[in-house]
């Protein structure tokens, strides 16, 4: 399961992953697993390539469409086969190309939901 998130937002991601890691599901996330030498782009991409889910974190942070962590949602937006479980920790907008097709959990809100597909969806149980 990769993580798409805001840097600003780390310190909240990190919690997130940590309940979803004592929970069994494995997830992908930058600050853990890209390692000094790395191509980080390539890397990034074959970690959502090869993810059956894509979290983007929506928030405030994110709604400047300049960020690197858009071009990761437009890649997984275009990828067939990934499902994504779009999680909103603020009041942040929907990206345009997520809003037909994608229900947003807002966390902490439906942090127990969001934690519960993402498990469905990481053992194929759509």
């Amino acid at each position: 399961m990769f993580l798409s998130y805001a840097h600003e937002d780390r310190e909240r991601v990190k919690a997130i992953e940590g309940e979803l890691n004592a929970r069994g599901i494995q997830t992908w996330l930058d600050a853990d697993d890209l390692r000094g030498g790395q191509k980080w782009r390539t890397e990034i991409e074959q970690a959502i390539a090869e993810a059956g889910v894509f979290v983007p974190v929506l928030s405030r942070n994110t709604s400047d469409a300049g960020k690197y962590v858009w071009l990761e949602w437009r890649r997984a937006a275009e990828s067939a086969g990934l499902s994504i479980v779009p999680l909103a920790i603020d009041d942040a907008a929907l990206p345009a190309f997520f809003r037909e097709e994608e229900h947003v959990l807002r966390d902490p809100a439906d942090r127990q939901r969001f934690v519960e597909r993402v498990r469905e969806l990481s053992q194929g149980e759509a």
